[in-house]
């Protein structure tokens, strides 16, 4: 949200946008972790890189030229890992992986376009091209954070109150019905004890 308030002034703030979703990036690689590794995919990834960065360079001045390689290079890491973290088979998670992936490829695409239409040439319906891979990576990357593990957890846990609950006023009924015997046992037994 951050990098989306400094990036509302395209010119003065632009930098500071970059560093804000520079650090989302390490966040993001963080969550997404390094295993498996899969280091063709990186240089897979590395090498499409390069050719885009070869493209933007002509348009880059002065410190620019280092943010955004700099941005660059962490964008690319956090595609890779999240292209890597795929599993189709075998993987209890596999939809939130490809939600992660489906996100980091769609928020690359945002950002390729911007890069494009700043320091290459004009990109026709810019604006809404951006907001929207944008968007669309941002939600891939939010729902990817939904764990099928943590969800049945939350499930058995919130069952296993459940049925606490039901087996308390099981309890509490029982215990009522023993009660109410008791006292009718006590009453016949007075009764009882009065013949």
């Amino acid at each position: 949200m951050v990098g989306d308030i400094f990036l509302v002034w395209n010119h003065l703030y632009f930098i500071h946008g970059m560093m804000a979703f520079f650090l989302a990036h390490i966040l993001y690689v963080r969550a997404l972790g390094f295993d498996p590794l899969k280091p063709a995919t990186g240089a897979v990834c590395f090498m499409i890189t390069v050719v885009i960065f070869k493209c933007y360079l002509p348009g880059l001045k002065g410190i620019l030229v280092y943010a955004v390689a700099g941005y660059t290079v962490i964008i690319t890491v956090m595609l890779w890992r999240a292209l890597a973290g795929v599993r189709i088979t075998g993987d209890p998670n596999r939809w939130t992986r490809m939600c992660a992936c489906f996100g980091a490829v769609f928020f690359c695409i945002s950002d390729t376009i911007i890069g494009i239409n700043k320091f290459c040439f004009p990109v026709m319906w810019a604006r809404a091209l951006i907001m929207t891979t944008y968007y669309a990576g941002q939600l891939g990357i939010a729902v990817s954070t939904f764990n099928i593990e943590d969800e049945f957890s939350l499930r058995l846990k919130n069952e296993d109150t459940r049925q606490c609950l039901l087996w308390g006023k099981h309890v509490d009924g029982s215990y009522q019905k023993d009660k109410l015997a008791l006292n009718g046992e006590s009453h016949q037994a007075k009764s009882d004890k009065n013949l």
